[in-house]
């Protein structure tokens, strides 16, 4: 049993883009990544009707500083 007696978690063993993106990221600026990431996220949730809300545009300067090391 794990923590409170809940079983213990299984470790997923194929990986999504995503979270191999994720995973790759330097730990130096994770802060700076997750608050883009939320503003991006923010931005759909208040506009779901809006398509230029639904692309994430690699070139800009601000969400390719936060992926540089993302292949």
């Amino acid at each position: 049993m794990g923590y409170y007696g809940l079983p213990k978690a299984k470790i997923a063993e194929n990986l999504t883009p995503v979270q191999k993106a994720l995973r790759s990221l330097p730990m130096e600026q994770w802060q700076k990544t997750l608050d883009v990431i939320e503003v991006l996220f923010r931005n759909v949730a208040q506009n779901p009707r809006e398509a230029k809300f639904r692309v994430v545009k690699l070139e800009n300067k601000k969400i390719a500083a936060c992926i540089t090391s993302v292949e």
